[in-house]
């Protein structure tokens, strides 16, 4: 599993396709960390939540539950009446930190990672060769395989 992570390619003007950064956004990231941990949550609607309480909100979907219309910061309320079999989850912020470091490594492996800007995105810039598109595609598809549990 890559745990929804979506690469974002930004392209310089010129006569060949040359990518100057790749934006790592790991996409329903609680969401997908919970689901890799706790198999019997894949492929389910979950919602990620500060605490179990009635007076709180999701903090972070699933792509099921999003499939229903529950989105982030959706309240427990909306997002029940959305999606009636939603099972809610606590956060585990210790555990997406783990998972955060684990992919920094793995991406900076392939290719050294310029900055982070949050839990779940990161950016590279590329040099030299990595910069033609082909060889930006391969570090991508090449991340992507490293970051995986």
């Amino acid at each position: 599993m890559i745990l929804g992570v979506r690469f974002v390619a930004a392209f310089a003007e010129g006569s060949a396709p040359t990518v100057e950064w790749l934006f790592l956004d790991l996409n329903s990231y609680f969401a997908s960390v919970e689901q890799q941990e706790r198999p019997e949550l894949r492929g389910r609607p979950i919602g990620i939540v500060p605490l179990v309480t009635e007076h709180t909100c999701c903090i972070a979907v699933s792509y099921e539950a999003k499939a229903y219309g529950v989105k982030t910061g959706v309240s427990l309320e909306d997002a029940k009446r959305l999606c009636p079999h939603i099972q809610l989850v606590e956060a585990r912020p210790k555990l997406y930190v783990e998972y955060h470091h684990r992919i920094v490594e793995a991406v900076n492996s392939c290719i050294p990672v310029t900055n982070v800007m949050s839990v779940d995105e990161m950016a590279c810039r590329l040099m030299g060769r990595e910069r033609a598109l082909g060889n930006a595609t391969t570090i991508r598809s090449t991340s992507n395989s490293r970051s995986a549990p």
